[in-house]
């Protein structure tokens, strides 16, 4: 960047340019940068007005000391879309290659220079479906096109990224409620945050539904149900432990055989007793069969 004055025309102030101070501030970024006088940069033959410079190295330039949270950071996408717009609007003038751009400020040229240069830049802007191209001209609107195809095909992804986390949190949550019988909402912002979470460190659906089946299968019907949730089956400090315990596979005859071993001796007893007849002694049956016999007889 050139040291000393640069110079400022009070029409500015009667621009659009005025009325958006971010977009301001980075025209006096490429106001700053341009040469005073020709110059040779890399080889290139640069003329008064005019530096060498990408979307890159301006938007790291323009946001230096600010970070990316920051209300006055601006993005690589809004760099590019501000150097068209002063372009179009004859504030500046770019002629690209495949190897480098340059950038000539007007403002930064003599005043004689810089009218006949916006003089010849707007007639060949209205005379332009007319006019044959340049190669360098059509190199530029290629490259243009590209540049504005490969930021909506990255908005495309990123669009259709987020209804993909969207709709493996419904998935989680619809899994979790069908097995634990509650109404848990995908909506909430807590629940959202907490399975999004996971999916980023790398966990999969699966993993979740093998984190529900286990602790369902733990705790359903017991005191510990009430934490079959979210918050607490999704959360990081416990999510992991959860996945790699051991899912108890059970069957009907397993069943049946702990029900049998865990019966009370009260209940073994009596059950035994069920299945033995009592048995009477010879003495004892003639005893009972005589009094059946006298209760028989008439009475006189």
């Amino acid at each position: 960047m050139n040291n000393g004055w640069v110079k400022l025309h009070r029409e500015i102030s009667h621009t659009k340019l005025w009325a958006n101070p971010d977009k301001l501030r980075f025209y006096l970024l490429l106001l700053f940068k341009a040469g005073h006088s020709p110059a040779t940069v890399y080889g290139v033959n640069l003329k008064q007005g005019q530096f060498l410079g990408g979307r890159n190295s301006l938007t790291t330039e323009l946001n230096e000391g600010h970070r990316a949270n920051s209300k006055h950071f601006v993005s690589g996408s809004t760099v590019y879309k501000w150097l068209q717009w002063l372009k179009t609007n004859n504030f500046i003038d770019i002629e690209s290659t495949s190897e480098y751009s340059i950038i000539t400020v007007f403002e930064a040229i003599d005043e004689d220079e810089q009218n006949a240069k916006v003089n010849i830049k707007r007639t060949s802007s209205e005379h332009q479906v007319n006019n044959e191209r340049t190669s360098s001209g059509h190199k530029q609107e290629v490259k243009e096109l590209r540049e504005v195809k490969e930021l909506k095909n990255k908005d495309d992804v990123e669009q259709q990224s987020s209804d993909q986390l969207k709709g493996q949190v419904h998935e989680v949550v619809l899994y979790l409620n069908s097995q634990t019988a509650k109404h848990f909402k995908a909506t909430s912002k807590d629940t959202d945050k907490l399975i999004k979470a996971r999916l980023h460190e790398g966990y999969t659906i699966d993993d979740f539904k093998k984190v529900i089946d286990i602790k369902s299968q733990q705790w359903s019907g017991t005191s510990m149900d009430q934490f079959l949730r979210p918050g607490t089956l999704f959360t990081a400090s416990h999510f992991e432990s959860y996945l790699n315990e051991k899912q108890v596979t059970t069957n009907r005859s397993s069943n049946k055989r702990q029900v049998k071993e865990t019966l009370p001796d009260w209940a073994r007893h009596d059950q035994n007793h069920q299945t033995k007849p009592t048995q009477l002694s010879p003495e004892q049956q003639d005893e009972l069969d005589k009094k059946l016999a006298a209760l028989k007889q008439p009475e006189h």
